[in-house]
């Protein structure tokens, strides 16, 4: 097959986020398995083409406020509180330069992602090749639930529920964001798949036990929706109730600090309310993936108290490597630790302070077989060959139902 992916983030140039670093495993698979890929995404720079690996991408500039020049930077010159435009013009500018593309050598899968709207323009150029739209989470949904600060934008929504409504298949990574997205957008009917996300870690040998330590991690952007503050106020009272134990546990966080809307940063106020607690805990800042899975591999706990998780691609990296997760209910988190990990009530602190408690108390023979079990299941129910089939096997099927249509 030749399959187009269009996406507003990609490795490495803007790597800001899940999409970016799932688009680039998505590619990889797909042409390690034989079919042919093209990348269309948001340059920061300069349009260009480039083969990066056999994977021809493709990098455009949004015009500036949809009538000027092309631009670059992170919203294509323009303001970020006219994220509509922004929108807009990226999706125009993919648009473009696939149909180019398409018309020279046709694509049979067209895939974009519903956040921003990115596939939102397509419409009947999309003719001939099965338009995919993959759940990731809609920019919408978030802006307008303050879940993230961003802007809310008409334009925005109206890209998105376009792009959701015009598209022949729709995948989503988990039944909660599929539930999440039909609650957001009425009308839009169940995603006829759902198709997690692979872990997209090889592991060449298994979880060495031995190389654990009594260690909790926080993996991810410091923004409210992750509750950075619930998690410092929470290991500050796990410390206080162990401090009298000869081996305390530490706490090791790792991901971009940002703006606290109580004043200062959110790494500034997580020292404020870990107190004395903050001589057990170390803050690395944005990791590299070397560096990150360093950490994983003697960490024994990843917690992941967000408010709202899509799918919760930084548990299961963790889980990965033996760390036993302790999640928030109403998200995602659930449906990807299953039975290996503790799931506590969503907000609820005095919850989230007794699942940790709850893990950290089991004796180490415990540990080690939480540890192995979620180990299996990340590398089991989400390994890349058994995912890639599965997406595979649904774009065989919408593809057949489409060239059904048209020689029917």
């Amino acid at each position: 097959m030749r399959v187009a992916l269009l996406t507003r983030e990609y490795l490495p140039e803007t790597a800001w986020g899940g999409i970016g670093s799932f688009y680039q495993a998505f590619a990889t698979s797909l042409r390690d398995a034989g079919h042919q890929v093209e990348v269309f995404t948001q340059g920061l720079k300069q349009r260009a083409t480039t083969n990066q690996s056999g994977i021809l991408v493709h990098t455009v500039l949004p015009r500036f406020y949809l009538i000027g020049r092309p631009r670059g930077g992170e919203f294509g010159g323009m303001h970020a509180n006219h994220v509509g435009s922004f929108a807009l013009a990226l999706a125009l500018a993919i648009r473009h330069a696939w149909i180019a593309r398409h018309r020279a050598q046709p694509f049979d899968i067209v895939e974009a992602h519903e956040h921003l709207g990115i596939g939102g323009t397509l419409g009947r150029a999309a003719t001939g090749a099965v338009h995919v739209e993959r759940y990731h989470v809609a920019y919408d949904l978030l802006a307008r639930r303050r879940l993230e600060a961003w802007p809310t934008s008409g334009m925005v929504r109206r890209l998105e529920r376009r792009s959701l409504d015009c598209a022949d298949l729709r995948i989503a990574t988990t039944h909660f964001i599929d539930r999440q997205t039909q609650r957001a957008f009425p009308g839009v009917p169940a995603a006829q798949k759902v198709i997690p996300i692979a872990n997209g870690i090889s592991m060449t040998e298994p979880v060495r036990q031995e190389a654990k330590e009594r260690l909790i991690v926080f993996v991810g952007r410091l923004a409210e929706v992750k509750r950075p503050a619930m998690m410092a106020r929470a290991f500050a009272r796990l410390a206080r109730a162990t401090a009298s134990t000869a081996a305390p546990w530490r706490l090791e966080i790792a991901g971009a600090d940002g703006p606290c809307p109580r004043g200062g940063t959110s790494w500034s106020e997580m020292r404020r309310l870990l107190g004395t607690a903050a001589e057990h805990c170390r803050y690395w800042g944005v990791v590299d993936r070397p560096h990150l899975f360093e950490i994983l591999r003697r960490a024994r706990v990843i917690a992941v108290p967000s408010a709202f998780e899509s799918f919760g691609l930084a548990a299961l990296e963790a889980m990965t490597f033996g760390c036993i997760p302790v999640v928030s209910n109403d998200t995602a988190l659930p449906e990807i630790v299953g039975d290996t990990g503790v799931v506590f009530e969503n907000g609820d602190e005095d919850a989230f302070v007794e699942a940790l408690q709850a893990v950290t108390a089991l004796p180490i023979e415990r540990l080690r077989e939480r540890s192995e079990r979620t180990s299996l299941r990340s590398n089991t129910c989400f390994s890349g060959t058994t995912l890639l089939h599965q997406n595979l096997a649904a774009f065989e099927e919408a593809l057949q139902a489409k060239r059904g249509e048209h020689n029917g």
